[in-house]
């Protein structure tokens, strides 16, 4: 169980699931940063705001590296679904772009919306969390106010649900 009270993930180690054209096996290593990046995402859309592919590696103690997060995300993506949530991994931006790093990014900001939407409602009071000023830092980057740090993109597979 996690902190919140509910079962770590929704999808099955061991079963396939579509990565982009693939299917991608969900081992217990990558169930493991599943379920990590889960819960730093439901932090980080509680707060409102997104984070970039470097800092969701950091804050995942590097278990999936910034350029290696399509199946990550895809995996999320897919545990969310199974949850009938909004895709927390539209809350995963480039610092360079501030938008996801999918061929088409059309999907994302209407899922971020209702990823904030539902996560915000359900943490209404409590206060800023240990993402702090690396959130704030995030937040301004999908507001375009970081440029040049090409490092954080993906270039990994789709997050897209």
């Amino acid at each position: 169980m996690s902190a919140s009270g509910e079962e770590p993930l929704a999808i099955v180690v061991g079963a396939r699931y579509p990565v982009g054209e693939r299917q991608y096996l969900l081992s217990e290593r990558l169930a493991r940063a599943v379920a990590l990046c889960r819960e730093a995402l439901i932090e980080v859309a509680e707060h409102r705001e997104v984070i970039t592919y470097g800092e969701l590696s950091d804050e995942i103690a590097g278990a999936v590296l910034p350029r290696h997060m399509g199946p990550l995300l895809s995996m999320i993506a897919h545990d969310c679904a199974a949850r009938d949530e909004p895709s927390l991994a539209s809350l995963v931006v480039s610092a360079s772009t501030g938008e996801v790093s999918t061929p088409d990014a059309r999907w994302a900001p209407p899922s971020r919306q209702a990823c904030w939407d539902l996560w915000s409602s359900r943490s209404q009071g409590a206060g800023r969390g240990r993402r702090g000023a690396a959130a704030a830092q995030a937040g301004e980057a999908a507001s375009g106010a970081s440029a040049g740090d090409a490092a954080d993109d993906s270039a990994g597979g789709s997050a897209r649900p």
